[in-house]
Formats: structure tokens, C-alpha cells, sequence
């Protein structure tokens, strides 16, 4: 579905945030991203998505180079969630999702069956389908979150591209967003890919890891090699140790 090879970015001469970084994602992987902070993590998703060109490289989505696509096209193949989403207008929940449907309708034509169709069960699926009529603005954190990825959903993509999801929120929040993404990803088969801080959460819901430092990938593989004290001691800075349980926390919900 994606294959990025060998890219390399910098925003300023000689200081490279992506160094030679590769990434292939195939139907049904959910994949989580860890590093220390400007480790190019944001960075590489926003290459991924198509939001920047990288210096060096190629990303391809389903064999086709992403910057022959226009921005049309790409939110036919991709969506983003990003950490940040300013809405100035008032808004409401259906709104916000209606206006996702932007890249599979004319610009000339009303929404029609299906596509209300899709936006309500996009609601649906993200359980914000009883605020359909509350201003966006007026939600909660983990309430727009979920109203952010529903609109992602309603792109019809099959491929979801999450920066931070979980940065503003509490544990209970983002534990029922994090199931909500597993669900997606189990009964619909669309492949995700997470950047994230909180290494437990993405640890107890991903099994597949990329541990980034410095714009390279310094490990990508199964959660068990790629956690290790060692690594993640030496990527970090500091002393850890790292206990895997057999009970995952996100069975309980």
C-alpha cells in the first residue's frame, strides 16, 4: 500500500531530520513510531502523507509516487490526523465530518445517499454519532479526537496516518480511542500507523515497532526485540527496565 525508500530530509542545509529512512505498509499492519523528541518522527509522517517532499528518496502509495498525486488524490489513498486541528467556524460534529467526503464528490454536486451514509457510520464507529449536532468547538479533548478520526474514516481511505493521538488525553480517553483504532484496523482492515510518545500504550495495542533517534530508524520489528533495556536505555538517555506482562490492560475495555 506504502513503500517509502530511502528518505532524507532536512528544513535546513546540513542539518538532516529524516536521514535514509524506509517504511513499507502493507493491507492490515497498524504500526506504532517511538523516539525521544526531534527524533523526525511528525516529520516523516508528513513526508508519508505527501505534505512535504523529501530531499532524497521516493514514497510510493499502491506503486504510484506521491508527489504525481494531487491533493485530491491523495485524500483518496491517505488520511491524516495530526496532533493540531484549529476550527474557526462554528462548526458541528456532522459538519466537520461532512467536509471529509470533500475528496470523493464533485465540487459541483450535493452529498448524496451514500455518502450520508458513510458519514453517520464513520460516526458510528468512532461513538460520536450523539453529538452529530454539538458544535465541534464545544467537545471535549478525547470527544474531538474521535470526531477527528471519524472524518478520517469518511475519506473511504485504506490507509490512516495518526500524529499524537493520544497527547491530550487521560488514560481512560485513550485507552477507549486506542481500542477503537484496533477495532478499525481488525474488522475493516485498514492499516494504521501511529506516532506516539506513551511507549506502554502503543506497546499494550501494537505488536509491530519502529524506534526512531536523529531521523534514523534505529530498530523496527516485533514490540519484544525491539523494547529491550538496552536500546531503548541507549536511545533515550537514561536507565529503564522493561517489564512485558501477559496482561495488557486494554482487555478490559
Amino acid at each position: 500500500m506504502l513503500k517509502a525508500e530511502n528518505i532524507s530530509f532536512a528544513y535546513k542545509k546540513n542539518k538532516q531530520i529524516v536521514d535514509d529512512f524506509s517504511l513499507k505498509i502493507i493491507k492490515g499492519d497498524i504500526i506504532g513510531i517511538i523516539g525521544p523528541n526531534g527524533a523526525g518522527k511528525s516529520t516523516v509522517l508528513k513526508i508519508l502523507s505527501g505534505y512535504i517532499s523529501p530531499d532524497y528518496g521516493t514514497v510510493k502509495v499502491n506503486n504510484t509516487n506521491i508527489t504525481s498525486l494531487s491533493p485530491k488524490e491523495r485524500a483518496k489513498n491517505i488520511a491524516v490526523v495530526s496532533q493540531d486541528f484549529y476550527n474557526p467556524l462554528p462548526f458541528t460534529v456532522k459538519n466537520v465530518v461532512e467536509n471529509a467526503r470533500a475528496s470523493r464528490v464533485s465540487r459541483f454536486m450535493p452529498l448524496q445517499h451514500n455518502d450520508y451514509h458513510i458519514i453517520q457510520q464513520s460516526m458510528d464507529t468512532m461513538d460520536v454519532l450523539q453529538y452529530e449536532n454539538q458544535y465541534f468547538n464545544n467537545l471535549s479533548g478525547g470527544e474531538k479526537q474521535r470526531v477527528k478520526i471519524a472524518a478520517a474514516l469518511a475519506q473511504e481511505t485504506n490507509l490512516l496516518l495518526l500524529d499524537e493521538p493520544t497527547s491530550q488525553l487521560d488514560m481512560g480517553h485513550a485507552l477507549k480511542l486506542m481500542n477503537l483504532l484496533l477495532n478499525i484496523n481488525k474488522t475493516k482492515k485498514i492499516s494504521i500507523l501511529i506516532i506516539s510518545h506513551d511507549i506502554q500504550l502503543l506497546a499494550s495495542f501494537i505488536s509491530q515497532i519502529v524506534l526512531m533517534k536523529n531521523g534514523k530508524i534505529v530498530a523496527h520489528g516485533e514490540k519484544h526485540l525491539v523494547l529491550n533495556n538496552d536500546l531503548i536505555s541507549s536511545v533515550y538517555n537514561c536507565n529503564v527496565k522493561i517489564n512485558f506482562s501477559p496482561f495488557y490492560i486494554s482487555h478490559q475495555f
